[in-house]
């Protein structure tokens, strides 16, 4: 079960309309400030709510500069489509990703995905581990998908290095998991 820490952007900057370099250079310590808090082990949520605009530029100086910087995992949640499309933009200029959660209108639970940019092998290994739950490299190689362990175990490695999966030591191995965003 992953912890987790909720930070409310509108709250931390106390402004619905996020637009312009300038602002977000301005609100860049206040997101770097309040991921700091979080504790090593956790998952950051960050809640776009009544957030009505926050423009790729504004992004890009403000926001994805403080995630880069994470020690945590960080999930966008409450995403408005328009402020989604920006951070896209933003996340793509940067050439990260970060995850975001999306509430499924026919289920209560929240579904996963990535935004940015993030090579295709790299995708393909996320969906496995969101798949499988908790998987080892060794479990991954096993399957009928002719790439060996060592090659798991970058791309594995890689993702955790990129903040968009967890691990836990089981013996000799780690075990690759997603944020459990259960009960939210």
């Amino acid at each position: 079960m992953s912890r987790y820490m909720q930070i409310v952007a509108r709250e931390l900057v106390g402004r619905t309309q996020l637009a312009g370099a300038s602002m977000g250079e301005a609100d860049l310590p206040v997101f770097k400030h309040a991921l700091a808090q979080a504790t090593s082990d956790g998952v950051i949520l960050i809640s776009w709510a009544g957030v009505i605009s926050a423009t790729a530029s504004y992004l890009r100086s403000g926001f994805v500069p403080s995630i880069l910087q994470a020690k945590n995992v960080v999930v966008c949640v409450d995403l408005p489509s328009l402020v989604r499309e920006d951070l896209e933009i933003a996340l793509e200029a940067a050439k990260v990703a970060v995850l975001c959660a999306e509430k499924q209108k026919s289920e209560k639970s929240l579904r996963l995905s990535v935004i940015g940019e993030l090579d295709s092998s790299y995708r393909e290994t996320l969906s496995l581990v969101q798949a499988h739950g908790p998987v080892t490299a060794t479990e991954l190689s096993s399957s009928d998908t002719g790439i060996g362990k060592t090659a798991w175990m970058t791309r594995l490695g890689r993702l955790y290095d990129m903040k968009l999966i967890l691990r836990s030591k089981t013996g000799k191995e780690y075990k690759y998991f997603n944020p459990d965003l259960k009960g939210l």
